[in-house]
């Protein structure tokens, strides 16, 4: 074999070395997209299973025996979360919204284990986004879900407003 054909033959080697670490890398690259995308969806749907819980109660303590007329009369900003009596790992004993607010937990699946945190604040009349500096008849509520398998947890949140 003469040096031409040898180094065809390298050539050709090293073409087919790089094609092949090229399709393996998109292979693994797609595979731990797939992975992360079911584990995603897994997680949205377990943040949507909270949100459900905490809409169905009351929006305020306050406003369970009554009608609430005056921001004044809802709870205090810096007492949202569970009221006396309630466990704040038993959810079946909140009555109202913002006992969420705090909440922290391990929601396990047959596939992974989930870290679930759970944030309730009142949010600006006009703007949503923005932290409130009082009472407001809106109440923002963020779940985020993470696990080991996701690089970016998943955030959901929802504005429970009070007419």
């Amino acid at each position: 074999m003469g040096l031409a054909q040898t180094l065809l033959t390298i050539a050709a080697i090293s073409l087919l070395s790089m094609i092949t670490l090229t399709l393996n890398s998109s292979y693994l690259t797609t595979n731990q997209v797939m992975v992360e995308s079911e584990f995603s969806v897994e997680a949205v749907s377990l943040a949507e299973s909270y949100l459900e819980r905490a809409i169905g109660k009351n929006f305020d303590e306050n406003g369970i025996s009554s009608h609430l007329t005056d921001t004044k009369d809802l709870t205090k900003k810096h007492k949202l979360g569970t009221e006396s009596g309630e466990d704040p790992k038993k959810m079946n004993l909140y009555n109202d919204f913002d006992d969420f607010d705090g909440y922290t937990a391990v929601d396990s699946t047959e596939r992974a284990s989930y870290n679930i945190a759970i944030m309730v604040v009142y949010v600006n009349d006009n703007n949503p986004s923005i932290i409130s500096g009082s009472e407001t008849w809106h109440k923002r509520m963020t779940i985020t879900v993470s696990n080991q398998y996701m690089s970016t947890p998943i955030q959901s949140q929802f504005i429970y407003s009070y007419f």
